[in-house]
């Protein structure tokens, strides 16, 4: 357990220190696995999501088989797309995390 100061020496700090945890939680080997499963399949559906995005936009500009967007349309998709999904990702964070 290790003891620090606040920043300004004064009588207080030194008698009213603040304690702070040195070493954290040991996890078990395979709560360890678990987690990095779950970020290595987190990590691949983001891949995988920004390559269906990335096709899809080549598909909306074209203006034989798409919708003919322009540049401002696709940055629109783009950027709502990264929205909703950012929003479900912390959602599901905050799901994840309560326990």
């Amino acid at each position: 357990m290790a003891i620090a100061y606040g920043p300004i020496a004064s009588g207080f700090y030194r008698s009213h220190p603040r304690v702070f945890m040195t070493t954290s939680p040991a996890l078990s080997k395979f709560r360890q696995q678990l987690i990095l499963a779950v970020l290595m399949l987190c990590s691949l559906l983001i891949w995988l999501d920004n390559t269906v995005l990335s096709t899809t936009l080549e598909t909306l500009a074209d203006p034989v088989r798409g919708l003919d967007a322009g540049p401002a349309e696709l940055q629109w998709a783009t950027g709502s797309y990264t929205l909703a999904f950012a929003t479900l990702m912390f959602t599901a964070g905050a799901l994840g995390s309560a326990q």
